[in-house]
């Protein structure tokens, strides 16, 4: 018996009728913000609503203006195409030793190996064109061609010596125009100018805006400027000094990237973490505002409906009603009169009351039963009459539900399809009662909402539960576990 209730109760069938009603689109909701009127609106929904401040809550920033030469995603040639055009007049000011190079090669090996592999395969290419160029011009001269893929092929250190000696000049350039920003408070733009280095005033940069920024960002670059700030060693209006004591490694003062690129950073302005104001976010906050009208829209649309379902089950109850509220009245001062009780006496109210409200739980349980013989033929009236198509749900099992998805663009078809597979859904409608008309069922997430009513329920068979073993097995396995070992 005990397998039998468990399956009956897990394998109930029921079935229904339902109305769907869709999110109305967000951008048919609009308020025009260069109306005083209309952004008054905003603003006062903006401050009804302080989640949105904390959802759009505006981490530490700076501002910064940066000098920068990027090296990476350049190949050896096109850097050293650069480097004749804009250092090569200045390269006997900042000379390289030979040991400097090795050293930068040595501590940063993975960098220079991966960029000598992309130029000997830049190498390979232009052979591969020069040893076609030179088979065709021997065929056609009738003699051998040389074969120039032939020999020797430079070191990976070789590959990219001149490379690093280009880039530790570079630096030392950024060397000594840092020290005429930081030290003698030079105008960046100018030593940008003297010097063919590249300038910008780059404003509200979080931790992750400057760690991931395509010319001059990295994580240490992050660290550098916000660790800065937070222990005082930068404040606004400063160069930042990177300060190591492995001068092999990176090159000092300046920001070193090796293979990546070089910088010098001044804080321009230093913000602490902040609730926006509206105007900070205003196209965000306009958006947030249509959604929120669109998601009162679908809750509307199916309150309305039920509402004029519940309006026009009350017209034709109307005189049945009164009759039922006679009665109770009736009923009321009967008992009254029967305990002796009177209202103008202050110490009889509270039986009164009591009395009152026996009489009003079963006036409502009456005209709930009055209503339940309307509900579902008016629900298709009112469907009818506002234009909207009445679906059949089939029978479904209400524990054959699950949480499938509505993505947006769903067809149709396999829409309603889901809706039926969704657990809460079918939840709500095996709870009713036939005949009886569900509150309305909104699904925000998907942007639907449903009214439905529960036509029929059937419950399965002993005979049912025979013909699905594979269901009683684990069932059989829950209400008898196996003993411990």
């Amino acid at each position: 018996q005990a397998i039998y209730e468990r399956f009956r109760r897990d394998n109930e069938e029921v079935k229904g009728r339902y109305v769907l009603f869709q999110r109305p689109d967000p951008e048919s909701f609009d308020l025009d913000i260069s109306k005083d009127e209309d952004k008054k609106k905003l603003q006062e929904w903006w401050d009804a609503n302080p989640r949105l401040r904390t959802m759009k809550r505006i981490p530490e920033e700076v501002d910064l203006e940066v000098l920068w030469v990027r090296l990476q995603d350049k190949s050896v040639t096109e850097a050293s195409e650069e480097f004749r055009e804009k250092w090569s007049g200045l390269a006997d000011d900042y000379p390289v030793t030979e040991e400097e190079i090795q050293a930068r090669w040595t501590k940063h090996l993975p960098v220079y190996e991966a960029l000598a592999i992309a130029e000997a395969a830049v190498r390979r290419k232009q052979l591969e064109e020069a040893q076609k160029a030179e088979d065709k011009a021997a065929q056609e001269e009738g003699r051998e061609p040389v074969n120039l893929l032939e020999g020797d092929q430079p070191e990976p250190y070789d590959l990219v010596k001149e490379r690093i000696r280009q880039e530790l000049v570079i630096g030392k350039i950024l060397q000594q125009a840092w020290i005429q920003a930081h030290d003698q408070d030079a105008a960046m733009e100018g030593l940008a100018q003297k010097y063919n280095l590249k300038h910008a005033v780059v404003k509200e940069l979080d931790q992750m805006k400057l760690q991931t920024h395509p010319d001059f960002g990295t994580p240490r670059a992050s660290q550098l400027i916000f660790g800065g700030l937070s222990r005082k060693d930068l404040e606004v209006g400063k160069v930042a000094r990177y300060v190591t004591e492995t001068t092999d490694t990176f090159m000092e003062n300046i920001f070193d990237e090796p293979g990546s690129f070089l910088a010098v950073y001044r804080v321009v302005d230093h913000r602490q973490p902040r609730d926006p104001e509206l105007s900070d976010v205003i196209g965000w906050a306009l958006e947030q505002w249509r959604k929120e009208q669109a998601d009162k829209g679908l809750e509307k649309l199916a309150e309305d409906f039920r509402a004029a379902v519940d309006e026009k089950i009350s017209t034709l109850i109307a005189d049945k009603k009164a009759e039922l509220e006679a009665e109770r009245d009736r009923k009321v001062a009967e008992k009254i009169e029967k305990d002796g009780l009177s209202r103008e006496k202050e110490e009889d109210k509270l039986q009164i009351q009591s009395i009152e409200s026996i009489e009003n739980r079963d006036l409502e349980r009456q005209l709930n039963e009055e209503k339940a013989k309307h509900e579902a033929a008016v629900f298709a009236e009112v469907a009818k009459e506002r234009g909207l198509e009445v679906r059949d749900t089939g029978w479904i099992t209400e524990s054959a539900g699950g949480f499938p998805q509505f993505p947006e663009g769903l067809d149709p078809a396999e829409m309603h399809r889901r809706i039926w597979r969704h657990r809460g859904h079918l939840s709500k409608l095996a709870a009713l009662e036939p005949g009886r008309m569900g509150p309305a069922d909104v699904d925000q997430a998907a942007g639907l909402a449903l009214v439905t009513v529960l036509d029929e329920k059937r419950e399965p068979t002993p005979e049912d539960m025979y013909r699905s073993p594979n269901q009683v097995t684990p069932i059989k396995g829950q209400l008898n576990p196996r003993p411990a070992p």
